[in-house]
């Protein structure tokens, strides 16, 4: 052990690094959890569920992987450093970062476990939100216990690294199950590309009912939907940049087809994306858009009472070719 006296400067920016950094993973850690309870236990109410790794999710896994070793690092610094020298543990600085981080401990269990005895009394006690009230009770009441034993100084070394361990254990569970739940990030990245192609072939479902409205027929082929003046271009397949497939089938219908990386799983598309484009032919989203692994067609027939063809237009447009 050495007398030595602990550096000021030293010792507020390596307590202020392990509460930041605690701060950090916690509040990503919870994020992530969050994240997996709605994806498992979906909410009926909110069809959006987004995609993960375009959203908090990615953010989330990344803070754990780069800023959890960090955190151990730094702690373990700073508890080798007090077994050193006693000094440090009586610090001013260290004993207000303390408080505060006991004090937000404290006060989160307190709120979590009213608003969970509330939400019980109330009959809105759901299993997502038991869930994510027991991750926020576990994480707390960790933190609890471990700055509690700073306070009495009771910690030891043993007590860290299985505090560490338990934490370290915790935050890989939840890194694997989030592969698990959402996929990984190259297998989301083809799911995507199949939502855009989605996307893609309601834009030209539209456009040509659309032509049908305007001109009475269903275009021969995709050429006949380029409009320079609303600045609409057939879109391509977005991985392969190939042209989607396309064939009139009779004076009402016609036919879509795109390759697709996975098969649909069933909800509004793979992440429930809004398209943000009308559906123009009957039946529900979830089934006109369904579609398994590989080529995939799509027939489509427009019916005439839904999707009527403007005849003053078609005539204004016969009159001004006979001129």
């Amino acid at each position: 052990m050495t007398n030595e006296r602990p550096s000021l400067a030293q010792d507020f920016f390596l307590n202020l690094g392990v509460m930041a950094t605690l701060y950090a993973v916690v509040v990503a850690f919870l994020s992530l959890v969050f994240s997996i309870v709605n994806r498992v236990f979906p909410d009926a109410l909110n069809g959006y569920y987004g995609d993960p790794y375009s959203s908090g999710v990615r953010f989330a896994m990344a803070t754990l992987i780069i800023v959890f070793p960090l955190f151990v690092w730094l702690s373990r610094s700073i508890t080798k450093a007090i077994l050193d020298n006693a000094e440090r543990r009586n610090s001013v600085i260290r004993r207000w970062m303390v408080y505060i981080t006991l004090f937000l401990a404290s006060a989160t269990l307190v709120v979590d476990l009213v608003v969970a005895l509330n939400s019980f009394l109330s009959g809105d006690l759901t299993t997502r939100f038991a869930l994510k009230a027991l991750a926020v009770l576990i994480v707390a009441g960790m933190i609890f216990w471990h700055y509690l034993g700073e306070i009495r100084e009771t910690n030891t070394y043993k007590k860290y690294v299985v505090s560490v361990s338990v934490a370290g254990i915790l935050v890989l569970a939840g890194i694997i199950t989030a592969f698990a739940v959402f996929g990984s990030p190259s297998s989301v990245r083809a799911i995507r590309f199949d939502d855009q192609r989605v996307s893609h072939l309601q834009q030209i479902q539209w456009q040509v009912v659309n032509y049908y409205q305007g001109k009475g027929e269903v275009p021969a082929n995709l050429d006949y939907l380029k409009d320079p003046i609303s600045s609409f271009m057939v879109p391509v397949d977005p991985q392969t940049s190939t042209a989607y497939a396309y064939s009139k089938t009779g004076p009402l219908s016609f036919r879509l087809c795109a390759t697709f990386n996975k098969a649909s799983d069933g909800k509004r598309n793979s992440y429930g994306m809004d398209y943000g484009y009308p559906l123009p032919v009957g039946g529900h989203e979830l089934e006109n858009w369904k579609h398994e692994a590989g080529e995939h067609c799509f027939d489509r027939t427009i019916d005439p009472d839904f999707y009527p063809v403007n005849d003053v237009l078609i005539q204004k447009r016969a009159a001004s070719m006979v001129r």
